[in-house]
């Protein structure tokens, strides 16, 4: 039985003020609004929670002259009256079920012109999926320890909004849900993180049996429901007891401890996970976290007040000592996957790195497309570059000098030998030129590399939004380097996905028509970068519900569906476009689809079957 009660009219009443009529309608778990037009929704209607009386008062939005007063019963009696019945039937007849109920065939959302598209756009072995972070999105706090961000959110102005990873989201309880909705969504994969804080809650060697098997039951519905887990390491939520104890990613003692976290969870999950992701998003981390009071621990040189007002840290140094510590201990998680468990479970294991696209300001000049290469080459380059090559850029080394670590000859090669595919989280891009003098009087990670950045050329913003800046084209400019420069190595886009600041209603928090229209530019760009020879295997939805964002906390939410206080779930507009978009019927195939050549005519598939 879906989890919705089925769409029920229970009162219509009208009632005229002063010219102008309204209509209101209750119902149970409904929710129909309409204007005069008796067959025009201004709203897909949604589901509403249990025991919620919809209250959905319009105005006419084409007023008539106000009739005579012998015309004012009728017309306030009858005409009212069936306008509205007519309309409500209409707006009855087309209510687009919960997603469980529509078992793929939706007739009754109203999505923004022009975003239809399925999975003939894409290889027919391209994966589809969503994600949640346990720090981000598990809530519960029983049976583990505090992660650093559990510590660090209680700081006062830390997080905007003052919300605390405890809770948010609840998935620890309500993972089953969660996974039904996946699949009635039509998802392939779901992409999530296996928090160290609940397999060693006590930080001993003994992990918690509690922990290992609700995550094996979490393993095995997803599987039960034909949807393939990626399991994630590590989320910026390490145990804080390591922080206590040594300096946590400080100090090499890190990767030790690390790599025993990761052994247990290959033992114990292994078996059914085929696609490991060791570290999520470090080299945007490790800045925000060791060059700014961001994030946590929030260390950076005292005094400078660039990026916060630190207590303690080195933003000159300590950067780039955390990011070798990283990408050591990622080396060390992928070794001993390969030696020990890769040839029984035959897995593949990946990094995921932010890759926001530096677009230089001016294409024609020098100085800028030189700032755009230092741009890539420090943010992304920093761990993609030691992962390819086994060092760090050539313009790193240049304008460091020994401040930057060295690898030794092992270590490089067990970083050149450690990825099996690349995890790219990509989501907007900025313009770049060359940095203030200002830069140059200040050794820190963010005045190193000698860049300023904007969203604005002319006067102009790079793209459209309120948080961060829609940019679909960012993807195909993200693929091509990565074909370019790096060999085109196996991609899975693990994480795009649109923030929306949080709506005053239920109702345009659910009609998120703008997060519909950033993927369909995004998934759309990235079946062109596909096309023109990409390598990317798959993509994953930020996120599949919401959850903490870090220091926006819930000030901005990302989910396809809506968590309200009481952790209830309802699918936003996105979901059900998400849903059309994975279980359509088509007679088209993308393996069929001819590539035009330059001259017009067609060629030979892209892909064989």
């Amino acid at each position: 039985m879906s989890k919705y009660a089925s769409p029920r009219v229970l009162v219509l009443l009208t009632s005229q003020r002063n010219g102008d009529w309204t209509v209101e309608a209750t119902g149970n778990s409904m929710r129909a609004e309409y204007s005069w037009a008796p067959t025009r929704l201004l709203l897909p209607p949604l589901p509403l929670p249990h025991g919620s009386t919809a209250l959905s008062p319009y105005k006419s939005s084409n007023p008539q002259p106000s009739p005579t007063p012998s015309m004012a019963m009728a017309i306030s009696t009858f005409f009212p009256l069936f306008f509205c019945l007519s309309g409500l039937a209409t707006a009855l007849s087309t209510l687009p079920p919960t997603l469980q109920e529509s078992n793929g065939a939706l007739s009754g959302p109203t999505f923004p012109n022009n975003t239809y598209i399925d999975r003939s756009f894409f290889p027919s072995d391209f994966v589809f999926g969503a994600l949640t972070l346990a720090v981000k999105h598990e809530g519960s706090a029983a049976g583990k320890v505090d992660s650093i961000w559990d510590t660090y959110a209680l700081v006062d102005g830390v997080v905007l909004d003052g919300t605390i990873p405890g809770n948010t989201g609840d998935q620890y309880s309500r993972y089953a849900e969660d996974i039904e909705d996946m699949a009635t969504m039509g998802m392939d994969a779901f992409r999530f993180s296996i928090a160290w804080t609940r397999i060693f809650p006590n930080s001993s060697e003994t992990p918690n049996a509690e922990a290992i098997d609700h995550y094996n039951a979490m393993i095995d519905k997803l599987i039960e429901k034909g949807i393939e887990p990626h399991v994630t390491l590590w989320a910026e939520d390490h145990p804080q007891a390591l922080e206590d104890a040594y300096g946590g990613l400080l100090s090499p003692l890190f990767i030790d401890d690390f790599v025993a976290f990761a052994n247990v969870c290959f033992a114990e999950f292994g078996d059914r996970v085929k696609y490991w992701v060791t570290f999520d998003e470090p080299n945007d981390y490790v800045g925000l976290a060791y060059a700014s009071s961001q994030s946590p621990p929030g260390r950076c040189t005292p005094g400078v007040y660039l990026h916060g007002n630190c207590t303690q840290g080195d933003s000159s140094t300590e950067p780039y000592m955390v990011a070798h510590h990283i990408l050591l201990a990622h080396a060390a998680v992928a070794k001993l996957y390969k030696d020990s468990y890769k040839a029984a479970h035959g897995g593949y294991i990946g990094i995921a790195l932010w890759f926001k696209w530096y677009e230089p300001l001016n294409t024609t000049e020098t100085i800028d497309l030189e700032a755009a290469k230092r741009a890539q080459d420090f943010y992304f380059g920093w761990f993609m570059d030691p992962l390819v090559s086994g060092d760090y850029p050539q313009t790193m080394r240049t304008m460091l000098g020994p401040r930057l670590p060295s690898f030794t000859e092992e270590e490089a090669s067990d970083l050149r030998g450690s990825l099996d595919f690349v995890g790219i989280n990509a989501v907007t891009a900025t313009y770049v030129t060359n940095g203030t003098a200002l830069q140059d009087t200040y050794d820190g990670y963010f005045e190193d590399m000698r860049i300023a950045t904007s969203p604005y050329k002319d006067g102009v913003p790079i793209g459209e939004g309120e948080n961060e800046y829609s940019v679909p084209w960012c993807f195909q400019k993200i693929v091509s380097y990565m074909k370019d420069k790096y060999g085109n190595p196996p991609m899975y886009i693990t994480e795009t996905g649109w923030g929306i600041t949080t709506a005053p209603t239920f109702d345009e928090t659910l009609n998120d028509t703008e997060r519909v229209e950033y993927f369909y530019s995004y998934y759309s760009t990235l079946a062109e970068a596909i096309r023109s020879g990409g390598n990317v295997r798959g993509v994953f939805a930020w996120s599949l519900i919401d959850g903490f964002e870090f220091f926006l906390g819930l000030k901005v939410r990302f989910g396809l569906l809506y968590v309200d206080e009481n952790m209830a779930r309802f699918p936003r507009l996105s979901a059900f476009w998400h849903q059309q978009l994975l279980t359509s019927n088509t007679t088209a195939s993308f393996d069929s689809r001819l590539v035009s050549d330059n001259n017009g005519e067609t060629t030979s598939p892209l892909y064989d079957s």
